[in-house]
């Protein structure tokens, strides 16, 4: 329920106009519910049904992708009174990006995300909660591109974005709205450097605990040094005041926002490092913290039907106020670390068939009693692609 790692990245240009894929997946887990005692360990199972449509024209964009998740577990020797019936569950990811281009120089689009899944970190990958309640989250983000001339041009978007719980295992599993503007400009000096100017205004709003106003502005660089070696910068200023201060608890935010990322990729192999450091958007209840994330990705494709993926990071998390016991008995400002690995190795044996074996480890290490886990998952999973139609 804890840290998870999300590895696949979907191109448009990669696809067929119209595809099917279905995957099934076994999963050994030896601390399911991510405690520090009393693990529980089992079987998962899992049939995720894909369908895709993309379709690339001389004036539009359309790229639609569904899958549903059927999750099963088997012989979990829970320690608590949890029913296994009530873990099983049918999750959903859908998303749709479309564009359409009016004239030249103006195009108007919209993103659409929507998940319903148990693990938090299925809607970002760098919170630190740990539930197993089931959620649905849903993203739309309007916008608008102008291009003022060949270098300048800037974004205008909207974002709604709202989360459900459909249980409550957990005192922060709490329902969260949010309105989000952004304006974005981007300046091109030549085909090697881009310089962008951010601005994001946002207001977020909770069923009970103190919601927020946020104002953000980031400005980053884009370099490319060759044709094989990438790299970008950016970094801010963010404010958030919140609707109800409480002394200790929670009070408004000044923090620097900022990150960078190195990256080589050959047709061959590919290699990104990066670094973040950014205050959540969504906290535990009136507890907020921030994370910085330092990661590693490796792609290896030097075989014909063999290719082996690695994602390595290691993470800090400060909270702002949350205080705990710690292991000597004091109370403590808590302060967590992360680390975790995901290695994967994906075989081709047809055309249309991949079978996968992947290892993930995750330990968290905190100064506060009851907040180390340490999380190994095993899984082998075999998965048909077909295309309904290539054009």
């Amino acid at each position: 329920w804890g840290n998870n790692i999300y590895r696949e990245k979907l191109k448009s240009d990669d696809l067929a106009p119209i595809s099917f894929s279905i995957k099934m997946e076994n999963e050994y887990n030896d601390n399911v519910f991510s405690t520090e005692d009393d693990m529980s360990s089992g079987l998962i199972n899992y049939i995720v049904p894909r369908f895709i449509v993309n379709s690339i024209g001389t004036r539009h964009t359309i790229l639609f992708d569904y899958g549903l998740k059927v999750i099963r577990y088997n012989n979990i020797d829970t320690y608590s009174d949890i029913d296994l019936k009530d873990l099983n569950y049918i999750g959903h990811r859908l998303g749709l990006q479309a564009k359409r281009k009016v004239t030249d120089q103006l195009r108007l689009g919209i993103d659409e995300r929507f998940l319903v899944s148990r693990r938090p970190t299925d809607m970002y990958i760098g919170t630190n909660r740990i539930s197993a309640s089931k959620y649905l989250r849903n993203w739309s983000s309007p916008y608008m591109e102008y291009q003022i001339n060949e270098r300048v041009g800037f974004t205008l978007q909207y974002t709604f974005d709202n989360l459900q719980y459909r249980e409550f295992s957990s005192i922060y599993d709490e329902d969260t709205e949010a309105h989000t503007f952004n304006a974005s400009f981007v300046y091109e000096k030549n085909f090697k450097t881009r310089f962008l100017l951010n601005y994001q205004s946002s207001i977020r709003d909770y069923d009970g605990s103190s919601g927020y106003n946020k104002n953000q502005f980031i400005f980053g660089i884009k370099r490319k040094f060759n044709p094989e070696i990438k790299g970008e910068i950016f970094t801010g200023y963010e404010t958030r005041k919140f609707d109800r201060e409480i002394k200790g608890v929670v009070e408004d935010i000044k923090d620097f926002p900022g990150g960078l990322k190195l990256s080589r990729e050959t047709k061959k192999n590919k290699v990104e490092l990066s670094y973040n450091h950014h205050p959540v958007e969504i906290g535990e209840g009136d507890n907020y913290y921030t994370v910085n994330r330092l990661s590693l990705n490796v792609l290896f494709l030097n075989f014909q039907k063999i290719k082996f993926s690695n994602y390595f990071f290691y993470e800090w998390v400060y909270y702002d106020k949350l205080k705990g016991l710690s292991h000597g008995g004091s109370l403590k400002k808590r302060d967590d670390k992360l680390f975790g690995f995901d290695l994967y190795v994906d075989y081709l044996v047809k055309p249309w068939l991949t079978i996968s074996l992947g290892y993930t480890r995750i330990e968290r290490d905190s100064n506060v009693i009851k907040g180390d886990y340490k999380e190994n998952r095993l899984f082998l999973t075999f998965e048909g692609f077909y295309e309904l139609w290539r054009g």
